[in-house]
Order: C-alpha cells, then sequence, then structure tokens
C-alpha cells in the first residue's frame, strides 16, 4: 500500500464516524459544522505559520527559517500525538458520550 493513502486513512473515515454519531436527521448539520470547523483550523493553522516565517525570516535567512518552523510543526505533531496516546489508552477515565443535538461544539 503506497504511503499515501496510510497517511490519508484516519482523514477518509473521518467524515463517516462523525456522521455516524447523530441521528439522520441532524447528521448533516453535524457535518457541516465539522467541515466548517475543520477549514477554519486548517486555515488559522496556516496562517500561523506563515506569521511564524515571517517572524523568523529576518533573523535566520528563508531556508532556515522555514527549517525551524517546519522543526516546530513537527514537534508540537509528535506532542498532540502523546497527549492523545497518553488519554485514549486502555486505562484511560474518560467514557465517550454520544453527543445531543444540541452539543455541536
Amino acid at each position: 500500500m503506497p504511503m499515501s493513502h496510510v497517511c490519508a486513512w484516519p482523514l477518509s473515515v473521518t467524515h463517516p464516524l462523525v456522521g455516524q454519531r447523530f441521528a439522520g436527521a441532524q447528521a448533516g448539520r453535524a457535518l457541516a459544522w465539522f467541515n466548517l470547523l475543520l477549514f477554519a483550523g486548517v486555515f488559522f493553522w496556516q496562517w500561523g505559520f506563515g506569521l511564524v516565517i515571517a517572524w523568523l525570516q529576518p533573523v535566520l535567512g528563508v531556508a532556515d527559517a522555514y527549517r525551524l518552523a517546519m522543526l516546530m510543526l513537527a514537534l508540537l505533531s509528535a506532542l498532540g500525538y502523546l497527549v492523545f496516546m497518553s488519554r485514549s489508552g486502555p486505562g484511560s477515565r474518560s467514557q465517550p458520550r454520544r453527543p445531543s443535538a444540541f452539543s455541536i461544539f
């Protein structure tokens, strides 16, 4: 299996999972909110990434600013993964709850 398929797999299963968590009448609304939050999150993430590069560029130069920004991105991603794995293991106490129609946020 190509690496692009492996990396895209978590993204391809999120929409069906969100849709299945809600009743039929609310699944469309949940997916619309999910898409809106996904695109807004990506926008702000990329905007912040550009701000970091613009802030570092005068000090480090273009190439090194991108390298440091990418390193920061990798470290934040690894940290997020570690937090996720520490909270979702077999010993975690948090039980998943079924959302109601008014708990979209």
